[in-house]
């Protein structure tokens, strides 16, 4: 399928980071660095770093089972492959429905 292009909203996208080089321009002029209202972006990157010790040390821990994760991961994708083929993830699919509560069901 052919994707098609919206021209207007691709004006708006340009026009709007124009703007945005404009105002950087004008602050530097002013003695303003351009990323003032941008200061609180540096929050996620200064919690990645303190986390990223434990994360590595969990890591390390999981990484004898990538290649157990892996098989799993594409016996699962063959046995839904042919699910799909004979027409039976249907029943699956209403199978796990009559599983599912019904105040689950209701907020859906």
């Amino acid at each position: 399928m052919c994707r098609s292009f919206n021209l207007r909203q691709i004006g708006q996208e340009r026009r709007q980071l124009i703007d945005l080089t404009v105002l950087a321009e004008e602050r530097i002029g002013e003695g303003q660095h351009p990323d003032v209202p941008c200061e609180r972006a540096r929050v996620p990157f200064l919690v990645s770093s303190v986390v990223l010790g434990a994360f590595l040390t969990l890591f390390r821990r999981y990484r004898p089972f990538i290649p157990i994760v892996e098989r799993a991961a594409g016996v699962l994708l063959i046995v839904v492959g042919a699910l799909v083929a004979t027409n039976c993830y249907v029943v699956l699919n209403s199978w796990a429905i009559s599983l599912t509560p019904d105040w689950i069901l209701k907020r859906l």
